[in-house]
């Protein structure tokens, strides 16, 4: 019987042209969204005293935002299983933009019902911000996972690092039109994230999950056994803990220490500084991260995840909030932990669920990570007025600890070493 032949569109050169291409719209969308990233950061504590009247909200912003977000990752999971991932991430950023409308709108008339629509589904951003690291992993080869991961954080540094600056370009339109100063961040986001949208919609083609699945079907691609399963499920298990836990306790911790240091006295624009390096250390380490987990394995470096957010809770806890260097150091490191656990708990994923082909899984893991920095940032602004700063801090560095306990545990079980 004769071989049957490659179609030619699943011809290697086809599919090496259709990755390069991916990765091209994902590090472009991926730099023009970055702006959006740090605008409920920069104006969660503004939006808080100024439209809910008070200061004993300071988490509510950033949570709001990530309850969308995780709404809108778990429905992007759906569509782009269904339908794929250029119209997913297309309408993700589209509603992001669509969100920073409707802040924008709620500002102008002071309303705060509208403002908590807005923020919910301006979320929606930062869920399509997620979800294009794994667009980036759909055709490439198994090796490759942390590397095409890497693309799509590290493009976001641009963005989200010069977004202050961006800000203030963007001063004398927010004063015309009657805003308060604090909506100028969401004009810019509102801007980045439409035209993150029309860059996916316009540009990615051919649609590398689709594409992938096409070729898993010629090729016949299946999982092997039950007992394959029941491995994906616990190593599914461990990228998602891994990447919940460094999102807990970094949304915990970023919803109270802006306001923190201006309460401490620093000076704003030292806070917009820390802020931002803060966040470029977030994205900017996936230039090594990426290739550390394809070398490493997942494990040691959700490992190293673990170790580096605790030494900086640590850190935080035994440091002043106008001690500009101490926070300096412990704000990069806590970025840097984040951007540990979120690729080794992305590459785990990938790997438990064949090679990245079930957006449905991914989806959860999004989701579940984004609600827990909803929690977290809720519960950091309720402890802090309850029991103060430096409680908090207490709290979520008992939190890192079990985090880093956790992975011990599973090290010693094996789980996440193939990853």
């Amino acid at each position: 019987m004769a071989k049957q032949r490659r179609p030619e569109h699943l011809s290697q050169e086809k599919i090496s042209a259709a990755q390069d291409n991916t990765l091209k719209v994902v590090m472009v969308s991926q730099l023009v969204s970055g702006v959006g990233l740090p605008t409920t950061i920069l104006s969660g504590s503004l939006l808080s005293t100024e439209l809910f009247g008070a200061e004993s909200a300071p988490g509510i912003p950033a949570a709001l935002s990530l309850l969308g977000a995780g709404v809108v990752a778990y429905l992007l999971g759906l569509l782009a299983k269904a339908r794929g991932r250029r119209l997913s991430l297309g309408l993700g950023y589209a509603l992001g933009g669509l969100g920073a409308m409707l802040v924008l709108i709620a500002a102008k008339f002071a309303s705060t019902p509208l403002l908590f629509i807005g923020l919910i589904v301006y979320g929606s951003g930062f869920a399509a911000s997620l979800h294009s690291r794994y667009a980036g992993s759909d055709l490439a080869h198994p090796t490759n996972r942390g590397k095409a991961i890497r693309v799509a954080f590290f493009a976001s540094t641009i963005g989200a690092v010069a977004a202050p600056s961006l800000s203030k370009l963007i001063a004398e339109p927010t004063q015309s039109l009657e805003l308060p100063s604090y909506a100028g961040p969401f004009i810019l986001s509102a801007l980045a994230y439409l035209f993150a949208a029309i860059i996916v919609l316009l540009l990615m083609r051919p649609d590398p999950y689709v594409l992938a699945q096409n070729l898993a079907r010629f090729t016949g691609a299946k999982r092997s056994s039950a007992t394959s399963q029941l491995f994906d499920r616990k190593l599914a298990l461990f990228g998602g803990t891994t990447m919940f836990a460094v999102m807990f306790v970094l949304s915990g911790v970023m919803a109270v220490t802006p306001s923190h240091m201006a309460e401490a006295g620093m000076h704003p624009e030292a806070v917009q500084i820390l802020i931002s390096l803060h966040i470029a250390a977030m994205y900017l380490t996936s230039l090594v991260t990426g290739r550390w987990v394809d070398t490493f394995g997942a494990q040691k470096i959700a490992f190293a995840a673990a170790s580096v957010s605790l030494i900086s809770c640590i850190i935080i806890f035994f440091t002043p909030g106008d001690s500009v260097y101490l926070l300096l150091i412990a704000l990069t490191l806590l970025g840097v932990g984040w951007n540990f656990g979120l690729i080794s708990g992305s590459a785990s994923t990938l790997a438990a669920n064949n090679l990245g082909k079930n957006p449905q899984l991914q989806a959860k893991g999004d989701a579940a990570l984004t609600f827990g920095g909803a929690v977290a940032g809720l519960l950091a602004g309720w402890l802090v007025t309850v029991t103060g700063y430096s409680a908090v801090m207490l709290v979520f560095l008992i939190i890192a600890a079990c985090h880093l306990l956790f992975i011990l545990f599973v090290a010693r079980k094996g789980i996440g070493a193939q990853a």
